[in-house]
C-alpha cells in the first residue's frame, strides 16, 4: 500500500485542474436551470430543442414539414459545422431522393475549432455522401502565387495530417495570369522568405527580429513607389503600390502590437483591423477620471493639479512649476474649472468637455504626441460614452465612479466600448488571420508564420496518457496547417515569410552551435519545409536554397534585415532635419455661421459653438426658493437660470393662447423637465396671465391671436458677404437707437458668413406684424422691481437692442419676398419684449413690456450692410 501512496504522490495532480472539471459540469447544470426558470433561450438552446423534437416519434412529421417548405438546402462553409447541426440536417434530408441538401466547403479552412465547429464532423459528412465535386480554379491570385502555394504544400504526403483532407493543387484563373508586381521594372517573387541569420533562437527573439524585417520591407515598397518605383497591377494597367495594399498578417494582440510599433520606427502609419480593446482600457480614460474630478473639485488644489500634470494639457514640469506659484493666475485657474463645472451641470459631460478642448487645445497637444489622433478619437469616444450613460445615472460623481469602475475592469467590452478606428485613410492593414479568412489583400506579410504555440490544454476530462497527449500535439499541428494555408492563400501578387531556426527554452539565443537541432518542424510551415523531421539551421537554409534555386517564384532573404539601419538612420534625420514647427499665433478664419449671442459674447465663452443658439436668459443665481406656502407661490420664485429659460420658451412656444393646457398636461410637462407639480397652479395663473395682459394701449392681447395668425420659432440665416466690421456695426446702431447709444461698443473680430437666429414669436395683428421676445430674467423679488428704469437698463445691459434689430433685419426681408407692395412704415408693428416675471393680473401695467420701433433708417442701413438676401427656415 505504502508503494502505490508513493507511486501515487510521484504523480502530477492537480487538484486545480479538478475543480474546474466539476464547476464546467456545475455551471453548465446552473446555467440550465436559470434559463428554465426565467423562460430564455439562446440560438444553441434551438437547435438542442429541434434535435430532440426529431428524435421523437412525431419526428419524422415535422421533418416532413421542413422539406416541404425547403426541399432543398444550401449549407456554405459546411467545414465550420459541428455534430448537432449536422445531425439536425442529416435528419432532415438523408435518404431523400426528391429533395436535396448541398454542403460547400473547405476541410483545409477549417479554422475555427476555438468556436465549436468540429472538422471531424465535416469529414464524417463527406464520407456519407457520395456525390463529390472540386473546384481546381483560384480566381484571386496571381499564377505565381498560385504556384508558390501548391509548391508548398505538396512537399509531404498528407500535408493536412488526416487522411480524408487532401491537398488538390489548383490552377489560375485566364484572366489572373498577367497579374505582375514589379520593382525597379524587375518582376518580384511571389514567395519570399525572411531567413533570420544564425543558428538558434528563441520565439521572442524571432518576432522582435521579423517584426523590425518587416516594417523595413514595407518602408522600402512604399518609398518605392512613392518613387513610381514599385508597381503592380496586370501588364500595360500597372499602378503604384501604397500602404493601403499591404496587409500584414497575425496571430493575436501581442503580434499585432510588435508590427506597429515596428511601423511606426518607420513612420508608417498602420491601423489594426482585429482591435477589440476597450476604449476604457485607455491612458485617455484614466486621465479623463482625474481631470472630472477636478472638475467636480475645482477647490482642492491636489486634484487640480493632478488633472493639469496629464498629458492632455501638455504643460511641462517648469510651467506647472510656475502656475502653483502665481496665485493670481491659480485663481483664475480654478475659477474656469469652476466655470466648467456648471457647464457640466447645465449641458452636460460632452458640451463641457469640448469647451476644455478648445480652451485648452486639446486635439493640437494630442495630435502632437506619439499616436495622437489615436488619442484623440479615444478622448472623443470616451465623452460620447459617457454623455450617454450620464442620462441614466443621478449625478456626476456617480458617473465618476462609473468611469473608475469601467477603467478598473475594462475587460469583453461591447461594441461600443470597442475603440474605434482612427480614421480611414490610406494605412497598411494589420488583421488577425482568423479574420482574413475569406477576404484578399494584394501583398501580405506573416512575419511570424514559424511562431508556433505549444500544447498548454489542460487533458481533466480523459486519462492524461502519452498517447493522448501526442494525439493533442497532433491535433493541434493539424489546426495550425489549415491556419498557415488560409493565411498563404490570401494574397494576390506576394506574400513574404518569416522564418527561423526556433529552439525552445533557449534564452536569449546563448547556445549557437552549428548543430543543434531546432524546435521548427513542430510549427506548420517549418512541418512542411522540412517534411515533419527535425533540422539544424544549415540543413533549413539547404531546404530553401534547394527550393529557390532556378526558380523565380520563391526568393530567400538571410541576410541582415533589408535596409533597416539605412532607413533608421534616414528617418532619424529627416526627423530632425523636417520635424514640423509648432503653431505660435491662433489662426482666424473670419467665414462663420455666427448669432446675436456669438456678437456680444464673442471673447468670453466657446460654449455658444457647442450648444444651440437660443436666445434665453443665462443668469447662473442658483435659486434659493424654500417650499414653505405653496399656495403664495409667484413667478419670482419660480427657478432662475438657463434650464428654466428654457422650460418658459418651450412651453410658450407649444402654447395656444386660445386654450389653456389642461391641470394634468401642466403637471406632466413640469415633471417631464424635472420641476416639482406644486408649481402647476402658479404656474398656470402665470400664463394666463401673461397672454391677457395689455401689450399696448389699444389692449392686443395674446389671447387675440389665433394660430394661423403666428409663427414660433422662426429660424433665420442672414448672409453676410462681405467682411463685417464692428466699427461699422456700432457707427450704424449708435447713430439711429437711443439704447445702443448708451451701450457698450461692439467689439467683435471682422467676420463673414452667416448670422443664424431664432425669433420667439412673430405675430400678425391688424394688418401689421410684430416681433415678440420672452424674457425670463429675475430682476428682484416683486413686481415693482421691474419698472421702466429697470427694464431699459437690463435692455442695455444685455445689448438686446442688437438682438431686436437684427431680428427685425430678418424680418423685414422675409417680408419683402412674401407680402405684395410691402412697406416698412405701413406693415411692420413694432418689437415687444415680455419681462415675464413682473407681469401679474394683480398689477397689469405696461412696466414688464418693452416695445419699439426701429427706425427705417437703421434697418435700410443694416441691409445694406450686410448686402445680400435673408434666407428664412
Amino acid at each position: 500500500m505504502f508503494l502505490e501512496i508513493d507511486e501515487f504522490l510521484e504523480k502530477d495532480i492537480s487538484l486545480h485542474n479538478l475543480i474546474i472539471s466539476k464547476a464546467l459540469q456545475e455551471i453548465h447544470s446552473t446555467v440550465k436551470k436559470q434559463k428554465h426558470l426565467k423562460a430564455i433561450l439562446s440560438f444553441n438552446d434551438l437547435l438542442s430543442l429541434l434535435d430532440d423534437a426529431l428524435k421523437k416519434t412525431s419526428g419524422n412529421e415535422l421533418a416532413q414539414s421542413i422539406r416541404q417548405r425547403f426541399p432543398v438546402a444550401l449549407i456554405d462553409e459546411f467545414q465550420d459545422t459541428d455534430p448537432l447541426q449536422y445531425r439536425i440536417f442529416r435528419a432532415l434530408y438523408s435518404n431523400q431522393p426528391s429533395h436535396a441538401l448541398l454542403l460547400i466547403g473547405d476541410p483545409k479552412q477549417a479554422i475555427y475549432g476555438f468556436r465549436g465547429a468540429d472538422i471531424f464532423t465535416y469529414i464524417q459528412a463527406r464520407n456519407e455522401i457520395k456525390s463529390h465535386y472540386t473546384l481546381d480554379i483560384n480566381w484571386r491570385s496571381s499564377s505565381a502565387m498560385i504556384d508558390s502555394v501548391n509548391q508548398i504544400f505538396s512537399r509531404i504526403n498528407n500535408p493536412f495530417i488526416f487522411n480524408d483532407i487532401s491537398f488538390l493543387p489548383v490552377k489560375c484563373a485566364f484572366e489572373n495570369q498577367k497579374l505582375t508586381f514589379l520593382l525597379d521594372n524587375q518582376p518580384q517573387p511571389a514567395f519570399r522568405f525572411w531567413l533570420q541569420p544564425g543558428n538558434s533562437c528563441s520565439i521572442n527573439n524571432y518576432q522582435k527580429y521579423m517584426a523590425q524585417q518587416c516594417a523595413a520591407s514595407i518602408s522600402v515598397w512604399l518609398e518605392a513607389g512613392q518613387q513610381q518605383r514599385a508597381q503592380l497591377g496586370k501588364e500595360k494597367m500597372l499602378r503604384p503600390i501604397q500602404a493601403s495594399d499591404i496587409t500584414v498578417l497575425v496571430r493575436n494582440h501581442y503580434e499585432a502590437h510588435l508590427i506597429c510599433n515596428a511601423l511606426n520606427q518607420f513612420n508608417i502609419c498602420s491601423v489594426y483591423l482585429s482591435n477589440r480593446n476597450s476604449v476604457y482600457s485607455t491612458l485617455e480614460a484614466r486621465e479623463l477620471i482625474w481631470l472630472l474630478k477636478a472638475v467636480l473639485e475645482p477647490e482642492c488644489e491636489s486634484t487640480v493639479r493632478t488633472a493639469l500634470a496629464t498629458s492632455l494639457f501638455s504643460f511641462s514640469a517648469l510651467q506647472l512649476e510656475n502656475l502653483y506659484q502665481d496665485i493670481r493666475y491659480w485663481d483664475k485657474l480654478v475659477n474656469v474649472f469652476s466655470e466648467w463645472q456648471l457647464t457640466w451641470q447645465q449641458y452636460g459631460l460632452l458640451p463641457m468637455l469640448r469647451q476644455i478642448m478648445n480652451k485648452y487645445h486639446l486635439p493640437e497637444n494630442l495630435l502632437a504626441s506619439k499616436n495622437g489622433e489615436r488619442r484623440l478619437t479615444d478622448l472623443m469616444h470616451l465623452g460620447e460614452l459617457l454623455q450617454e450613460v450620464s442620462f441614466k445615472l443621478d449625478t456626476q460623481h456617480a458617473l465618476v465612479r462609473y468611469l473608475e469602475r469601467k477603467v478598473a475592469s475594462p475587460n469583453t467590452p461591447s461594441i461600443k466600448e470597442q475603440q474605434r478606428l482612427e480614421h480611414d485613410r490610406c494605412l497598411v492593414h494589420i488583421v488577425t488571420i482568423h479574420k482574413s479568412k475569406g477576404l484578399q489583400y494584394p501583398i501580405v506579410c506573416l512575419p511570424f508564420a514559424v511562431a508556433f504555440r505549444e500544447l498548454n490544454t489542460i487533458l481533466t476530462l480523459m486519462k492524461s496518457t502519452d498517447e493522448s497527449f501526442a494525439l493533442a500535439k497532433q491535433k493541434r499541428l493539424a489546426e495550425d496547417l489549415r491556419l498557415l494555408y488560409v493565411a498563404l492563400t490570401r494574397s494576390i501578387y506576394h506574400c513574404s515569410v518569416g522564418i527561423a531556426p526556433i529552439v525552445r527554452n533557449l534564452r536569449e539565443c546563448k547556445i549557437n552551435k552549428a548543430n543543434v537541432t531546432t524546435d521548427l518542424h513542430l510549427s506548420a510551415l517549418g512541418y512542411l519545409l522540412q517534411q515533419g523531421k527535425e533540422a539544424t539551421a544549415n540543413q533549413l537554409k539547404v531546404i530553401l536554397d534547394k527550393i529557390s534555386s532556378n526558380n523565380p517564384i520563391f526568393e530567400v532573404i538571410s541576410s541582415n534585415i533589408v535596409g533597416v539601419e539605412q532607413n533608421k538612420q534616414q528617418k532619424v534625420k529627416d526627423n530632425i532635419l523636417l520635424s514640423a514647427r509648432k503653431i505660435t499665433r491662433q489662426l482666424c478664419d473670419p467665414w462663420c455661421v455666427t448669432s446675436y449671442t456669438k456678437l456680444v459674447h464673442h471673447h468670453a465663452d466657446i460654449l455658444h459653438q457647442i450648444i444651440p443658439n437660443l436666445d434665453i436668459d443665462v443668469t447662473t443665481e442658483k435659486n434659493n426658493f424654500k417650499k414653505d406656502n405653496i399656495t403664495s407661490l409667484t413667478p419670482h420664485e419660480f427657478p432662475r437660470g438657463t434650464i428654466a429659460g428654457t422650460f418658459l420658451h418651450e412651453l410658450f412656444k407649444l402654447l395656444d393662447f386660445s386654450q389653456l393646457p389642461t391641470e394634468q398636461k401642466l403637471t406632466q410637462y413640469l415633471e417631464k423637465n424635472g420641476h416639482s407639480a406644486y408649481w402647476q397652479p402658479m404656474l398656470r395663473k402665470w400664463i394666463t396671465d401673461v397672454v391677457n395682459v395689455p401689450l399696448n394701449m389699444k389692449g392686443m392681447t395674446l389671447s387675440q391671436i389665433s394660430q394661423h395668425n403666428r409663427l414660433t420659432e422662426m429660424s433665420f440665416y442672414l448672409p453676410i458677404n462681405n467682411l463685417l466690421k464692428a466699427n461699422d456695426f456700432n457707427n450704424i446702431l449708435r447713430k439711429n437707437d437711443i439704447l445702443s447709444s448708451l451701450a457698450p461698443p461692439l467689439d467683435f473680430i471682422q467676420i463673414q458668413g452667416m448670422l443664424r437666429g431664432f425669433i420667439d414669436l412673430v405675430f400678425r395683428f391688424e394688418g401689421k406684424y410684430y416681433l415678440l421676445d420672452y424674457k425670463s430674467n429675475w430682476l428682484g423679488t416683486n413686481s415693482k422691481a421691474y419698472n421702466s428704469k429697470t427694464i431699459i437698463e437690463t435692455m442695455i445691459n444685455h445689448r438686446y437692442d442688437l438682438q431686436y434689430q437684427l431680428y427685425t433685419l430678418a424680418l423685414h426681408r422675409y417680408l419683402q419676398h412674401h407680402l405684395v407692395n410691402y412697406q416698412y412704415e405701413e406693415n411692420f408693428g413694432g418689437v415687444f419684449y415680455l419681462f415675464l416675471r413682473g407681469i401679474e393680473s394683480d398689477n397689469f401695467s405696461n412696466s414688464s413690456i418693452f416695445y419699439t420701433r426701429p427706425k427705417y433708417e437703421c434697418i435700410f442701413q443694416l441691409d445694406t450692410l450686410f448686402r445680400t438676401k435673408a434666407m428664412i427656415q
